[in-house]
């Protein structure tokens, strides 16, 4: 039995709680992976020579091009079945890509931890759809906005805090010495943190009440071709909708490369603030991770039991700002967390009320293959964001400060598009 039926269940209630909790310690697994790879493949990591300057793009090249790949089949999944099954059944998975990164760390093979973090992409991929369908089903439909806030300021947090911690894992990981190239510090700790959180996701999934299938009788099509004549199907459906729901979804998705730009730029800070990886962790992406937090609930809150769509404005402005003061060149470690910081709230402000009305304008039959379309899209933003890093700090070299410069122009283009031609700002929506 769904638990959508009956008295409304208030927002914090026992489905809810285990999920937001799964949920966080899911992003917090993809993250720490990442974290560690991307420390270990920066131009002077433990891997550093094995794919060239700007080679920890890679691991964020292997967390989201899954996303393409697999959200069609993974929101066919969302509406045919349970989310919580499927929830259930991605869990699994994300404990067998755990323990592949436990033996990578182990044997020091940077190789075995490049398929665990394409594991960890399927798993996220499968993951999306059922996740944010999973959002507007425990919820009160009044209580949207908040569910929202709440869900991404713990996604945000999970991200940004399992990179903070990713910073320490890899020093510990490292060792005093590196004998023969190989780490000879606690070479089991990344993979034993992975395992655990895990574990403890398949645990809370399985606490999420049962519910019924949305779509039952949807046919779920397999293979490359047939993947995207889905996604181009589901995307014409969402055009012609009336409802902006592809407007939305865009918008939505162009938070991802602006995102994936920012969290690829903040590692190479070592060079320009002088620090090393555990302090640029605890300076920079430690705080950015609560700033996030901070504006994704700033946002489900100040929208209430609405949507209020001017907060998304309000968002984009504050970041171009930001980002074009960061281009400058400041090289003040305490005015770079500052300005990190706003960049943080004013993306929450950005992120919570698409979110929110993503899930709102999508049919509840159809919900989850809108949803895998979305987050096709957004990876799909994700791939272009990073090939915007790639191409500019690994080719044409320029500089970690002035990489902020690209962002805040690609920030001021989506500022300029929401102003005059996306029509989002509507009060029936709110």
């Amino acid at each position: 039995m769904s638990i959508s039926g009956g008295t409304p269940p208030p927002l914090f209630n026992r489905g809810f709680n285990a999920f937001a909790t799964a949920q966080f310690f899911g992003i917090a697994n993809d993250y720490v992976l990442k974290s560690v790879l991307t420390f270990a493949l920066a131009s002077q990591g433990l891997w550093g020579d094995k794919l060239g300057k700007g080679g920890q793009a890679f691991p964020a090249y292997l967390l989201v091009i899954p996303f393409i790949l697999f959200c069609g089949i993974a929101g066919s999944l969302a509406d045919k079945y349970s989310k919580q099954q499927v929830a259930v059944w991605v869990k699994r998975l994300e404990l067998f890509t755990a323990s592949v990164a436990l033996v990578g760390f182990m044997l020091g093979n940077c190789w075995v931890c490049l398929l665990a973090m394409a594991l960890m992409g399927t798993h996220s991929a499968f993951f999306s759809p059922t996740k944010y369908g999973l959002i507007p089903e425990l919820s009160d439909p009044r209580n949207l906005s908040r569910a929202n806030g709440v869900i991404n300021m713990l996604g945000n947090l999970a991200a940004i805090l399992s990179s903070l911690a990713g910073g320490y894992i890899y020093l510990l990981y490292l060792g005093e010495l590196k004998q023969g190239g190989q780490p000879n510090g606690m070479t089991w700790l990344p993979g034993v943190v992975m395992v655990i959180l895990a574990v403890w996701g398949i645990y809370l999934v399985s606490q999420i009440p049962k519910m019924e299938a949305q779509n039952p009788h949807v046919k779920i099509r397999f293979g490359i071709r047939a993947m995207f004549v889905s996604y181009y199907d589901t995307m014409i459906e969402m055009i012609r909708s009336g409802k902006s729901v592809a407007t939305v979804a865009l918008l939505w998705s162009l938070f991802y490369l602006i995102a994936y730009n920012v969290m690829l730029i903040l590692p190479d800070y070592t060079e320009v603030l002088k620090l090393n990886e555990a302090e640029v962790s605890k300076i920079l992406l430690g705080p950015l991770g609560i700033s996030i937090a901070v504006g994704c609930l700033s946002a489900g809150y100040i929208s209430g039991k609405t949507i209020e769509t001017r907060l998304v404005l309000v968002g984009l402005i504050g970041l171009t700002a930001c980002f074009f003061t960061l281009g400058t060149g400041q090289d003040n470690k305490w005015i770079v967390m500052v300005l990190i910081c706003l960049a943080g709230i004013f993306a929450g402000l950005y992120l919570v009320p698409l979110q929110a009305l993503l899930q709102k304008l999508t049919p509840p039959e159809k919900r989850g293959q809108y949803l895998g379309t979305a987050a096709a899209l957004s990876a799909i933003c994700e791939v272009i964001g990073i090939g915007i890093f790639h191409l500019f700090r690994g080719f044409v070299k320029v500089g970690a400060p002035q990489m902020f410069l690209i962002v805040g122009a690609v920030t001021l283009v989506v500022t300029l598009w929401v102003v005059f031609f996306a029509r989002i700002n509507r009060p029936e929506w709110r």
